[in-house]
């Protein structure tokens, strides 16, 4: 399949739109929660006390990272098509978890005569240019400033003794975790000239994709490349998120096999 520029859809509308669109975003954020998301960081050093900080992915990574499967998904590469599914079932889980705390911080504040609307009432603490051109990029960039919002609320209610700085802890960890984890869907795809037939002749390359991504679902073989993101039914379900092993990860304790699950479900299932 190629990409059509003949219709008038934009490469952020679906994979198959004009590749050379996109979208410069001015993203304001008032919340140390929202600035981290849309920067990011490098994992750090193993220190002195055995810690270490994880990398973080941020916006622009997460974009340039969605790049490269948005596009190949035009191509007809069935991994692609995955690695978008993967990471709207991600940002969608993680939605629902944000979602549910945004509606408990509006009824919280209805209480004391506020309003989410009513929120941030400070100024920014960061502000970032980021072109975006892809579809992830700007339903990643929504969840970030939901996230940012809900923190703000969740300052807010501290500050007027709604909450303790324990439950206002408690509610950052919820809600950081799982946007943290639904950005990370975007790691671990690797770029191949492959397509659904080289998959279904089992040529060289389908099995160095295999190596590397693990198995595929059948169902991507016959997707075509906009459906992925267009269809509003996902062919990916939580089990199919789990990625192959990465002996720098933490095993999941009980799990039956070694797999090392890359979804935000292992964030919600901690905090339920």
């Amino acid at each position: 399949m190629k990409p059509d520029q003949g219709d008038g859809y934009s490469g952020t509308e679906r994979p198959t739109g004009r590749p050379s669109k996109y979208v410069q975003e001015e993203i304001f954020v008032y919340t140390r929660i929202g600035r981290d998301l849309i920067e990011g960081h490098r994992p750090t050093p193993l220190g002195a006390d055995g810690r270490r900080q994880h990398m973080l992915v941020g916006l622009p990574l997460y974009e340039r990272k969605a790049r490269r499967f948005w596009f190949d998904a035009a191509h007809d590469n069935p991994y692609a098509k995955l690695w978008i599914q993967r990471c709207r079932l991600g940002v969608q889980e993680a939605g629902t978890v944000i979602d549910g705390l945004l509606d408990q911080a509006e009824e919280r504040l209805g209480r004391r005569g506020m309003a989410l609307k009513d929120l941030p009432s400070e100024t920014p603490v960061h502000q970032r240019g980021v072109k975006l051109k892809t579809g992830l990029g700007t339903q990643m960039r929504d969840l970030i400033n939901d996230a940012d919002l809900l923190d703000s609320a969740c300052f807010q209610l501290h500050r007027m003794g709604d909450i303790s700085k324990y439950e206002r802890r408690d509610l950052q960890s919820r809600y950081g975790r799982v946007a943290r984890l639904a950005m990370r869907n975007c790691l671990g795809y690797r770029q191949l000239r492959l397509s659904a037939e080289d998959v279904l002749r089992d040529r060289a390359v389908a099995r160095e994709a295999r190596e590397a991504m693990g198995d595929l679902p059948r169902a991507f073989l016959t997707m075509p490349g906009d459906d992925a993101w267009l269809n509003p039914e996902l062919a990916v379900d939580r089990s199919e998120l789990c990625r192959p092993i990465n002996p720098q990860k933490i095993f999941l304790k009980g799990a039956p096999e070694p797999r090392v699950c890359s979804s935000v479900t292992r964030a919600i299932a901690m905090h339920p």
